[in-house]
């Protein structure tokens, strides 16, 4: 990053880069004006005033991976980023998600279960693991996660064979409250029922 610098400023560059939005350029930019004396680590939590912002990562800019700097944050610093990860992708939420505590990652699934429950709908190697983290996050799921997740499964059952969906499907559904039954019936009625009536089937 240094020499990418030196050789924008021998070719008088750096004017066009300084004007960037970009949370990550601005960064790099004010760490090597400050000397880079300090890793770069420790620099991120000197610059709070960084627009240190998810909305425009997920519109205009690539989103950081954040597990490549959270083992190396102290507990406290690693806070500040948590409702970031909302929208870094799957893959990059499940490695943060690694790292934290339980305390900590109790309190990113509070923030949004959504990605947490896409990690493991859209990962092939992941799925098969599906009812075992809906069980341990099922108090955290509202009824809209839940016709979600319902839709999710639906969708791939009809064009995946790896393992067997509708199973999933009835375990959750039959592991869920009267309530949401009752509001996923009202969008999803049709698929709903072919998939408890495939399960039957497979039983008899």
């Amino acid at each position: 990053m240094r020499s990418l610098w030196a050789e924008l400023e021998a070719a008088g560059e750096t004017e066009i880069v300084e004007r960037t939005d970009e949370t990550l350029i601005l960064f790099w930019i004010r760490w090597i004006r400050d000397g880079s004396q300090i890793p770069w680590i420790q620099a991120i939590r000197q610059y709070p005033d960084l627009p240190w912002d998810p909305f425009p990562w997920s519109r205009w800019e690539p989103v950081p991976r954040f597990s490549r700097i959270f083992p190396s944050l102290p507990l406290e610093d690693r806070q500040k980023f948590f409702k970031f990860l909302t929208t870094v992708s799957y893959d990059d939420l499940r490695f943060c998600l690694y790292t934290v505590t339980k305390e900590e990652e109790e309190q990113i699934i509070k923030m949004d279960i959504l990605p947490v429950l896409n990690i493991y709908l859209t990962t092939w190697s992941l799925r098969c693991c599906l009812l075992e983290i809906v069980e341990k996050v099922w108090n955290y799921i509202d009824v809209d996660n839940f016709i979600y997740m319902l839709g999710a499964i639906v969708q791939l059952k009809s064009t995946l064979t790896d393992i067997d969906y509708c199973e999933i499907f009835e375990r959750i559904w039959n592991r869920s409250p009267i309530h949401f039954r009752e509001k996923a019936n009202k969008y999803n009625r049709k698929e709903i029922d072919l998939c408890l009536s495939e399960v039957k089937r497979k039983k008899n």
